[in-house]
C-alpha cells in the first residue's frame, strides 16, 4: 500500500504507513530519515509541512541538524513560528550559517518579534552577498519595533558602509524619504528621494 501512495506522489501518507508497519527501531529510524529528506528536498509547502508535523508528532525531540532542515523548509513553505523554533534550537546548539541568521531573523520579522529580528540581522557576517541587505532589514525592523530614530540611523549607514551595493542604497533612500514624509518633511524627502 505504501509503494502505490508513493506511485500517486502521496509521500508523506506512504510514510505514516511505513510508520505504521514498523514493529522494530530500525524501521521506525529509517522513517525518520525519509522524513528528514523529505522535507529537505523541499518539493511542494503542503507536503513540507506534513511532513514536518509527522517528524514533530512522532520523533520528538528533533536533533539540532533535523531541526535546521526543518527550520530551513519552514522558512519558506510555513509555518514562520515552526522555523523561529527550529532555527533557535540549532543556533543554540551551534550549527547553522550565515544565510541560516539570515533565515532566523526573515522568520523572526514575519512573527512580529521585530527587535529579535534587528538582534539576528546584525550577526550576519557572511556570506558577503547578504551582509547590505541584512543591513537594510536590521533598519526596517528597528522601525517597525518602533526604534524609528536608531533605524534611520541604520538607514543612513547603509550609504557608507555599502557605497557598491546600489540596490540597498537605494531602498534604505527610499524608506528614509517615506519616513521623513510621514513626519510632514517634505524637503527632506525629496532630498532622500532625488538621490
Amino acid at each position: 500500500a505504501a509503494r502505490r501512495y508513493v506511485a500517486l506522489g502521496e509521500r508523506v501518507t506512504a510514510l505514516r504507513l511505513r510508520l505504521a508497519a514498523s514493529p522494530d527501531s530500525d524501521s521506525r529510524e529509517a522513517v525518520r530519515r525519509d522524513l528528514t529528506a523529505l522535507v529537505a528536498a523541499r518539493r511542494s509547502a503542503s507536503e513540507v509541512r506534513a511532513a514536518t508535523v509527522m517528524l514533530d508528532s512522532v520523533f520528538a525531540p528533533l536533533t539540532p541538524g533535523e531541526e535546521l532542515v526543518v527550520a530551513r523548509a519552514a522558512a519558506s513553505s510555513g509555518p514562520p513560528a515552526r522555523a523561529v523554533a527550529g532555527y533557535a534550537r540549532a543556533f543554540d546548539a551551534g550549527i547553522g550559517n550565515g544565510e541560516d541568521r539570515f533565515g532566523y531573523a526573515t522568520a523572526l520579522g514575519k512573527v512580529g518579534r521585530y527587535a529579535d529580528a534587528a538582534f539576528q540581522f546584525n550577526l550576519v557576517r557572511a556570506p558577503r552577498s547578504l551582509l547590505a541587505s541584512a543591513a537594510y532589514q536590521r533598519a526596517r525592523a528597528l522601525v517597525r519595533d518602533g526604534q524609528v530614530s536608531e533605524g534611520r540611523e541604520a538607514l543612513v549607514a547603509i550609504g557608507r558602509r555599502f557605497p557598491s551595493d546600489t540596490a540597498a542604497a537605494s531602498i534604505a533612500l527610499f524608506l528614509l524619504g517615506d519616513l521623513a514624509a510621514d513626519d510632514r518633511a517634505d524637503d527632506q524627502a525629496r532630498r532622500y528621494n532625488s538621490r
